[in-house]
C-alpha cells in the first residue's frame, strides 16, 4: 500500500526495516534512525511517512522530521506497536478529512503520526501509573479514551 502524492502510507520501524532490507543493503540503514537518516530514508522509499518508535518518536515524510518526546511508560510490552498503528490510522483518516477543508498544504500522514504517537504515549503513562510494572497492552487500550480526552477535550457547550 505504498503510494505517492495524495495516496500516502505510514510505516512503523519494524515494517520499515523489512522494507529497507528489500530496497537497500544492510550497510545503508541503522536500527535507530537519527533525524537526518529518518528523512533521507523516507525520501529513498518514495516519500512514505516513517514513524520511528524510540525514546523520542520521529516522524518524517521525506520533506520534514517531527519529534514526539513526551514521556510515555518505562514499561514496554508486546502489542504497543499495534495500538500505535491503529491510532495513527484513525488520526490519519481524521486528518485527511480536515486537511482537505482547512489546510491543503499539510501532510495528513505527518499529522496522524504525531497525534497517534502522543495519544499512545499518554495512554501508556496513565496505564503505568495505575498498574506499574504489571502494565499490559490491554491496560494501555483502556486508557486511550482518557488520553484522547486529555489531548482533545469534548466541548460540552455545543
Amino acid at each position: 500500500m505504498i503510494g505517492s502524492g495524495s495516496e500516502r502510507t505510514t510505516l512503523l520501524l519494524g515494517g520499515l526495516l523489512h522494507l529497507l532490507q528489500k530496497v537497500f543493503t544492510q550497510a545503508q540503514y541503522p536500527d535507530q534512525f537519527t533525524y537526518e537518516e529518518c528523512q533521507i530514508n523516507a525520501e529513498k522509499v518514495g516519500g512514505v511517512t516513517i514513524l520511528r518508535k524510540g525514546k523520542s518518536d520521529l516522524i518524517s515524510d521525506g520533506e520534514s522530521v517531527k519529534s514526539v518526546s513526551i514521556y510515555g511508560s518505562p514499561r514496554r510490552c508486546g502489542g504497543q506497536g499495534d495500538v500505535l498503528s491503529g491510532s495513527v490510522a484513525v488520526f490519519l483518516y481524521w486528518a485527511r478529512q480536515r486537511v482537505a477543508e482547512l489546510e491543503p498544504r499539510s501532510n495528513p500522514t505527518m499529522l496522524g503520526g504525531i497525534a497517534g504517537s502522543i495519544l499512545v504515549r499518554k495512554a501508556a503513562l496513565l496505564a503505568f501509573e495505575n498498574k506499574r510494572r504489571s502494565t499490559l497492552t490491554g491496560d494501555i487500550i483502556e486508557c486511550l479514551g482518557m488520553s484522547l480526552e486529555d489531548i482533545c477535550p469534548v466541548n460540552r457547550h455545543r
